[in-house]
């Protein structure tokens, strides 16, 4: 039966490789269709670093629901094949979910890896404290959302990596342009983990295993009827993330107490990142934790 499983979550990928896929939650990770791994970490492929707006960001091109960049990898195939494709895959499925109990089956859900070794990070920084770290992550992934649905992304500057946000917004412009509105609601951070430390590029790096549960759903902006996902289908969504500081910062003492390390101002980190004293166009990575990039590891659906 694992194996029909297996046969018919590939035959789902390869089929949306084929076919147009629309846009789905930050970085357009959610989808119509389950993918990733179906229970455990995966540590998927390596992380690159590079500061190029272009190339800089999402790790994940599988079928993730909608990544950028477009497709034309239906070419050549009939529609015929298409729909044969289509009623395999929809019946094996059926068989599988109904050999494990059918819709009220448990959601298998991926296992958080090992949490990761931070003894470097502290010798550094000893006020570090990771529950404060991951209490950070949880808020800005769900404050993430909320911009995202409501399509205003500019508050989201201070937290992410100026690449990041420059190409998460082009991706939030493109659903605007569409007329379309990705809705995600009933927002919930099931796990947050440290899995990896690393110092590289002149920045503190941590990658962070997450696990989520969300309701994703598209409108379209003219009818307000919905064009993909299901308002009441719940996903329970796993993803890995890389937080980056500059090397050498350590972490604030009091909220608020950061300053501007041309002039020493304090500066409000929920304001403008340029020193209102001197002029001085500040990095979040200076003094805090910044998104750097989202890696998606797998998607699971209640039905």
């Amino acid at each position: 039966m694992r194996k029909l499983s297996v046969c018919a979550i590939l035959l789902a990928l390869l089929l949306c490789m084929m076919l147009p896929v629309a846009h789905a939650d930050v970085g357009n990770f959610a989808g119509d269709s389950d993918w990733g791994d179906s229970g455990s970490y995966d540590s998927g492929s390596d992380y690159s670093w590079d500061d190029d707006d272009d190339d800089y960001g999402s790790t994940w091109s599988g079928s993730d629901g909608g990544s950028s960049g477009g497709s034309s990898s239906g070419e050549g195939w009939s529609m015929s094949t298409l729909v044969i494709m289509g009623v395999v895959i929809v019946l094996l499925l059926l068989f599988a979910k109904r050999s494990k109990g059918g819709k009220n089956a448990p959601v298998q859900v991926n296992t958080a890896p090992k949490a990761a070794d931070l003894s470097e990070l502290l010798k550094n920084d000893p006020d570090f404290d990771v529950e404060k770290f991951l209490e950070k992550v949880r808020n800005l992934y769900v404050q993430m959302q909320n911009a995202w649905t409501a399509k205003d992304w500019e508050p989201m500057r201070p937290s992410l990596t100026d690449a990041f946000f420059n190409q998460l917004g082009r991706q939030l412009e493109e659903m605007k342009k569409a007329g379309r509105t990705n809705h995600v609601e009933r927002i919930a951070v099931l796990g947050a983990t440290v899995t990896g430390y690393e110092r590289r590029d002149n920045l503190d790096q941590l990658k962070v295993w997450i696990q989520t549960r969300i309701c994703d759903y598209t409108t379209d902006d003219a009818t307000g009827e919905v064009v993909s996902g299901d308002k009441n289908r719940e996903l329970f969504m796993t993803y890995e993330w890389t937080m980056v500081r500059t090397a050498g910062a350590v972490t604030k003492k009091e909220e608020g107490a950061a300053s501007c390390p041309n002039c020493g101002a304090p500066l409000d980190a929920n304001a403008s990142y340029k020193c209102p004293y001197c002029g001085s166009v500040i990095q979040g990575t200076d003094y805090d934790w910044t998104l750097a990039s989202i890696r998606g590891i797998s998607q699971r659906s209640n039905g």
